[in-house]
């Protein structure tokens, strides 16, 4: 039951993700969902981790 809500919310998250535009947003470039595989590939973003810009 844990794996189907796991993948409930990765195909939700990618559908998501799929649908947002904003310049100040990494693009959704693809996915693999695969076996017990789950990634979502963005664009590389050179200007470091907001974490870094918020501390």
């Amino acid at each position: 039951e844990n794996l189907i809500s796991l993948q409930a919310e990765f195909s939700s998250e990618v559908e998501l993700l799929s649908k947002i535009e904003h310049r100040s947003l990494v693009r959704l470039l693809g996915y693999v969902d695969k076996g017990n595989e789950r990634i979502i590939i963005t664009e590389f973003a050179p200007n470091g981790t907001l974490r870094e810009h918020l501390d």
